[in-house]
């Protein structure tokens, strides 16, 4: 695995060479910047898996107590209806 880790890290202080116009005679610092990139990167891959591999705590409940004390919400009137026509 350290020979794939290298090789990226080549690549990126490649690159970095590259951005920076080609500037000769930094070659050390490119390949540090480049090994500080690749580090951050591992770092976040392993605290993604780290977060998918954690078990998710439920939300807690609310009692019913609590539910209770919440006001019900109004009711429509009922409303009778008065007929006109009256039995005989």
């Amino acid at each position: 695995m350290q020979s794939d880790r290298q090789a990226r890290i080549s690549e990126r202080a490649y690159l970095l060479w590259l951005a920076e116009g080609r500037v000769h005679g930094r070659d050390l610092e490119h390949w540090r910047g480049a090994e500080r990139e690749i580090a951050e990167e591992e770092a976040r891959a392993a605290a993604a898996l780290a977060d998918r591999a954690a078990p998710r705590t439920a939300a807690p409940r609310r009692s019913r107590t609590a539910a209770a004390r919440k006001p019900a919400a109004p009711r429509a009137k009922a409303t009778r209806s008065r007929s006109t026509v009256r039995p005989k």
